[in-house]
């Protein structure tokens, strides 16, 4: 197997293996703790769709509490998923942990879990961020071993991620997320790192870099995510705004599935997952669930 191997105070190193699959391992600073590995590569269900002109924040996730396969507060994640939002929508929605200033990756992590990144929770991450057109690729929250705020012994004190985590990042935005092909797969499907390094570099092409959404194209099978921006109780319909979509799109009452009361309605501003779907009068959202977050003071 081949191992591009990146060390918490080292510099990484690749390894031929028989297999030619490629493999990112991340190992500690601490002799006791195990080795990291990222195997595939997915982008979470509940990210943002890529907008060129607006401000994205991004999380790439590796283990908790020494497991690489886990369930946080209830969100199931493997090591290799991807989680990015949009920097405003953070902001807006997601309030900043007391005393901490303005930390918005400190606020992505709670919009996904529901928990602050406490030194108890043993989450290991890396951080990165979309600003004014550039990738850039650090986070004091999340990329650097403080041991009064985390347990991270496989970063450094830096808050600039690695090179070998840099490409990774940088290959999925290319390749998978700023072309919006991750949507036109099933949810469940995970891109493994050697089907990523393989993909053909077309990052120097503008056009990969996509505003609009062919919601033809989208599969219809996975989640999306929006806020609703208009809602008729008496009527029972409205509309949702889905960010990287160029459409508001319909939601009627009835495809609301569990709601918290007896009324299926939706309240403006309300936080949504849904599936797209092509009927004779347009584009529409089906099985409609509300996303609640915790209270900030958990």
């Amino acid at each position: 197997m081949n191992f591009m191997e990146l060390k918490a105070l080292q510099s990484p190193r690749l390894r031929e293996g028989c297999n030619q699959q490629l493999t990112i391992q991340n190992i500690s600073s601490h002799p006791n703790k195990p080795p990291l590995e990222v195997k595939d590569v997915h982008i979470h269900s509940a990210s943002d769709i890529f907008d060129p002109k607006e401000d994205y924040v991004g999380l790439l996730i590796y283990s908790c509490k020494n497991k690489n396969d886990f369930k946080l507060h209830g969100v199931h994640c493997r090591a290799g998923d991807i989680y990015i939002k949009q920097s405003e929508w953070i902001k807006t929605h997601i309030k900043g942990r007391p005393k901490r200033g303005d930390y918005v990756h400190g606020r992505l992590f709670y919009s996904l879990f529901g928990c602050w990144k406490k030194k108890k929770v043993e989450f290991v991450g890396a951080g990165f961020s979309y600003r004014k057109g550039k990738w850039v690729f650090n986070s004091r929250t999340l990329n650097t071993m403080n041991p009064n705020n985390n347990d991270d012994k496989y970063h450094n004190t830096q808050k600039n991620l690695h090179t070998v985590e840099q490409q990774l990042i940088q290959k999925v935005c290319d390749h998978l997320y700023t072309n919006h092909q991750w949507l036109t797969i099933p949810d469940e499907t995970r891109i493994t790192v050697t089907e990523l390094y393989n993909m053909k570099n077309l990052a120097a092409s503008k056009s990969v870099v996509k505003h609009n959404v062919d919601l033809e194209k989208v599969n219809c099978d996975r989640k999306l995510h929006g806020v609703v921006n208009w809602f008729n109780y008496r009527q029972g319909y409205g509309f949702i705004k889905c960010i990287g979509l160029d459409q508001d799109l319909f939601v009627h009452c009835s495809e609301v599935i569990n709601p918290p009361t007896n009324s299926r309605a939706l309240s403006i501003g309300e936080n949504v997952e849904f599936n797209l779907a092509p009927t004779t009068k347009g584009w529409q959202a089906r099985y409609i669930i509300s996303c609640s977050h915790h209270d900030s003071d958990h």
